[in-house]
């Protein structure tokens, strides 16, 4: 049987960093299901520098695989 994949509310980053409407309309950490620093990925699949100082990726929960 397949394992059950806890269910882990995506971090809220435009509330921590006091987003406005009008930036939120075109953010992909806002937009995109996933986590904001997968959305906001540089081209070449590296994280930005500013995510990784940043308290909603060093909150995030680890993801366990098995």
């Amino acid at each position: 049987t397949e394992a059950l994949q806890p269910v882990v509310e995506k971090p809220r980053c435009w509330e921590l960093n006091n987003c406005t409407p009008e930036m939120r309309a075109t953010c992909p950490g806002y937009l995109s299901e996933a986590p904001c620093w997968q959305a906001r990925r540089n081209e070449n699949g590296y994280l930005q520098e500013k995510c990784l100082g940043c308290d909603v990726f060093r909150k995030a929960p680890i993801p366990e695989f098995n």
